[in-house]
């Protein structure tokens, strides 16, 4: 079974062994939908998720002390692939998109590589065979189809992105 993973643990938060957690999410209120997550191979029941300037604040089974909690800074969270809530129409995992092949108006540019979180938008990071790299926002107007059955994200050209980069 894959796991995803869907946070860090950057804090504890309190005196009770919470732990704040940076979601690799759209919002903190995304681990509301896991009863259960994974920390360096160990499951842990999530007893409560509140919210904290932008990140999650969990309480998990058997971390009862700030000094227990300190233990999982730098952690990575990750659940089953198969607890993924499914997602609206539009919205896509980072793993649905990473891998993806992207065209320019049919011209073949590359493969995403990685998807960057900048707060205004995404931009993934498009890579060529020839180690090229092209940053693509991920805004409606650029962006024309991505087919995660496919793998394959059609774009429009972009100047000085995509074609008179000088």
């Amino acid at each position: 079974m894959k796991s995803i993973e869907i946070g860090k643990i950057v804090n504890v938060h309190g005196v009770h062994g919470e732990v704040k957690v940076n979601p690799y999410t759209d919002g903190p209120e995304f681990f509301r939908n896991f009863k259960k997550i994974t920390i360096d191979g160990k499951e842990y029941d999530v007893l409560s998720v509140k919210e904290a300037k932008g990140c999650s604040v969990l309480k998990l089974s058997g971390i009862d002390s700030v000094e227990q909690a300190e233990k999982y800074r730098e952690k990575i969270v990750t659940v089953p692939e198969s607890s993924l809530p499914k997602l609206p129409q539009g919205v896509y995992y980072v793993k649905d998109i990473e891998g993806m092949d992207v065209y320019a108006d049919g011209d073949y540019l590359g493969v995403v590589t990685e998807v960057m979180f900048t707060g205004a938008n995404d931009v993934y990071v498009v890579k060529n065979n020839d180690g090229e790299e092209y940053l693509i926002p991920s805004v409606p107007h650029f962006i024309k189809n991505r087919d995660v059955e496919k793998k394959r994200m059609d774009i429009t050209h972009i100047r000085g992105i995509t074609y008179d980069k000088d």
